[in-house]
């Protein structure tokens, strides 16, 4: 097993999300400034084939067997999904085999190409993002790999709307003083427009990012933007959910391997007191695990650099 079955992660957007992750670690199409997985490892628009599908299925199923309670299957992770060739093959058997609808959070970057857009036809929920339309403040925000240009991803977007039967939440997220112009917000308007999305979430840097020096927008900034666009907005929250789960030490290193994790996300899934999280995690560096962590806006965040996979 390689490992590539991670969570369930609490998500803001879709409660209980049980993780897939295609590509090796930050291999991505972009290298945004916002990432909280770290700085992109592998900038790359080229489509490969990583790990076995069916050895990923296999391990699926037990993590399924072992899972009180999941919402979605999200492919995602520490790269690109749709980067992976087999990410088609793998969806397909999913919804033949389960129940649990599946989620493809993706830069929709390479939408533009047919096998992509066939490769998601069997997804339930299609979460694309769109941070900027002018080419300069995509380059700024997103720092994309050199042959990808705005217009083509743009493109790519429309024409996945035309042939994908499930819905599609388009994301923006925004960063003060980068995308946040009227003028920026106006042009990402008027394309959205054109994408049809069924919603449309607002988010902005909560998490620590690539860059350390990027900052928010406030609730109310969020609020005022959400007026310009047409289609049902949702300003993303932090998690909010009753029920627990049971993770164990290895599953928690899996997930902050990924993405990192405050004190009150690792509390909301294990019912674990804050203060007894600190000492475990104080207890695995102890140990020898490369466990690191950050404070951001008085919130202590847990990471791990890397992939020691």
């Amino acid at each position: 097993m390689n490992n590539r079955i991670f969570g369930p992660v609490p998500s803001r957007r879709l409660g209980l999300s049980l993780g897939v992750d295609l590509t090796p670690h930050k291999t991505c199409t972009l290298d945004c400034i916002y990432c909280e997985c770290g700085k992109t490892t592998v900038l790359t628009n080229k489509r490969e084939s990583w790990f076995d599908p069916d050895e990923i299925l296999k391990e699926l199923g037990i993590k399924i067997q072992r899972t009180e309670k999941i919402d979605y299957i999200t492919f995602s992770g520490s790269g690109e999904p749709t980067l992976s060739k087999d990410i088609g093959y793998i969806i397909s058997k999913i919804k033949s085999e389960y129940k649990i609808p599946v989620c493809v959070l993706t830069n929709g970057n390479l939408l533009y190409l047919n096998e992509v857009r066939d490769d998601l036809l069997n997804a339930d929920l299609v979460l694309p993002s769109l941070d900027a339309v002018s080419q300069d403040i995509f380059n700024k925000i997103n720092r994309p790999v050199k042959s990808l240009s705005k217009k083509k991803i743009i493109e790519g977007l429309i024409e996945f709307r035309k042939v994908f039967n499930g819905k599609i939440f388009l994301e923006i997220l925004f960063v003060k003083n980068i995308n946040d112009t009227e003028s920026e917000i106006k042009k990402i308007s008027n394309v959205a427009d054109k994408i049809k999305p069924d919603k449309i979430q607002l988010n902005t840097c909560v998490r620590p990012g690539t860059e350390t020096d990027i900052q928010p927008l406030t609730e109310l900034e969020l609020k005022q933007i959400a007026l310009s666009f047409n289609f049902p907005i949702e300003i993303i929250s932090s998690f909010k959910k009753d029920s627990k789960i049971s993770l164990n030490k290895e599953d928690i290193i899996t997930l902050i391997k990924r993405r990192p994790c405050s004190i009150n996300d690792i509390s909301l899934l294990t019912s674990i007191p804050s203060l007894q999280i600190v000492k475990m995690m104080d207890l695995m560096k102890f140990n020898g695990i490369a466990i690191k962590e950050k404070n951001i806006k008085s919130e202590k965040y847990f990471f791990i650099e890397g992939n020691n996979e």
